[in-house]
C-alpha cells in the first residue's frame, strides 16, 4: 500500500524526488506513483499540485508501524484513506480506563469511613486506652479487626508502663503529633525518634483511612520496622493509606489534640516542640477480664 505525500519545500534530501515546476508533469508523476485502486488519491494530489508552482513529492510506505512525517508528530499534507486503526484502539482503551476509574472512585467513596471523631464501634468488642498527658487526656478506641498484632503490642506496652514519662517529640500542625519513643524520657540517652522497645512488629496495612484523630504506627523505610512509636493524625493524611498501620482512632480529646498541635516548633523541619508534652501514663480500659472459676462447694 502506498501513500502519496506532497511537500511545498524546495530542499533536496536523501530518498526524496524533487517535482518539476510544471504542474501537469508533477500531477502525472503523482498519478504514476498511485496504485490502480488509488485513482481518487491521485486526483486529489493533482488538484493540490495545480494550486502550487513547485512541489516536492515523496513516496512513503503506509502500514501500522509507519508514522506520518510532520512537526510534532502531526500529519503533513497527507492523503489518508482510513483513520489510523491504532488511534481508534487507543480511544476505546481510554474510554474503558475512564469508566473503570470512575467505578473505583465511587466504590472508594462508599467504603471510606466517616471522619467524625465521635463515631465508634461496639465498646464491648473494641478495647480502649486513655492517653494521659500534661495537656489533657485523649481516649483511643482500637481496631483489632484490621490490625490485631499492632493493637495487642500497644496494649502490652501500655500495661507494662513503657509509655510513662515519654513525650510527643515531633509535632507538625495539620499533619500529626508523634510520640512513644523511650529516648524522649527525661535523662534518657539517644536521640528522640530513634528508640524502640528492642523488637519490631510486622506491618498490618489496611483499608482504614488516615484522617484526623486516627492512631497509626511510626516506622522507618522498612515496612516491618515499627515498635513502640505512634502518631495521631491532626488532619487528612490519606497519602499514608496502605503505607502505615492505622490501628485506632480518638473518640474523645480532640481539643487536647488541637492544643498539642498548636505548640510552636523549631528545627529544620519545624517539628521540635518548644514545650514538653509528657505522656504521664496510658490507661487501658474496657478489657474483658478472665472469668474466675467458681470454687467447688465444700462437701
Amino acid at each position: 500500500m502506498t501513500r502519496i505525500w506532497a511537500s511545498a519545500t524546495r530542499t533536496w534530501a536523501d530518498q526524496r524526488l524533487r517535482g518539476t515546476t510544471c504542474p501537469s508533469t508533477a500531477a502525472a508523476t503523482a498519478a504514476s506513483w498511485a496504485q490502480p485502486s488509488s485513482s481518487s488519491r491521485a486526483a486529489r494530489v493533482t488538484a493540490a499540485v495545480s494550486r502550487g508552482s513547485s512541489l516536492t513529492i515523496t513516496r512513503i510506505p503506509v502500514g501500522p508501524n509507519v508514522t506520518p512525517l510532520g512537526r510534532a508528530g502531526k500529519r503533513r499534507f497527507g492523503v489518508a484513506a482510513t483513520p489510523d486503526p491504532l488511534s481508534l484502539v487507543g480511544m476505546k482503551s481510554l474510554r474503558l480506563l475512564a469508566s473503570c476509574l470512575l467505578g473505583l472512585a465511587l466504590a472508594h467513596a462508599a467504603e471510606t469511613p466517616s471522619t467524625n471523631m465521635k463515631e465508634t464501634t461496639d465498646p464491648k468488642a473494641a478495647p480502649r486506652a486513655i492517653i494521659h498527658t500534661t495537656y489533657g487526656d485523649m481516649t483511643v478506641e482500637f481496631w483489632p479487626d484490621v490490625a490485631p498484632r499492632t493493637v495487642e503490642n500497644f496494649l502490652k506496652l501500655a500495661r507494662e508502663g513503657f509509655y510513662d514519662g515519654t513525650c510527643f517529640h515531633r509535632i507538625l500542625k495539620g499533619f500529626m503529633i508523634q510520640g512513644g519513643c523511650p529516648n524522649s524520657k527525661l535523662g534518657a540517652k539517644g536521640q528522640p525518634g530513634t528508640g524502640s522497645p528492642g523488637y519490631q512488629i510486622k506491618a498490618e496495612f489496611n483499608n482504614r483511612s488516615h484522617t484526623k484523630g486516627v492512631l497509626s504506627m511510626a516506622r522507618s523505610s522498612d515496612p516491618d520496622s515499627a515498635g513502640s512509636q505512634f502518631f495521631v493524625c491532626h488532619g487528612d493524611a490519606s497519602f499514608l493509606n496502605n503505607k502505615y498501620t492505622a490501628f485506632g482512632k480518638l473518640v474523645d480529646g480532640e481539643k487536647v489534640l488541637d492544643k498539642i498541635a498548636a505548640i510552636a516548633c523549631v528545627g529544620p523541619e519545624r517539628s521540635s516542640p518548644t514545650e514538653r508534652v509528657e505522656v504521664t501514663s496510658v490507661e487501658v480500659v474496657g478489657e474483658k477480664k478472665p472469668e474466675k472459676k467458681s470454687e467447688e462447694k465444700k462437701k
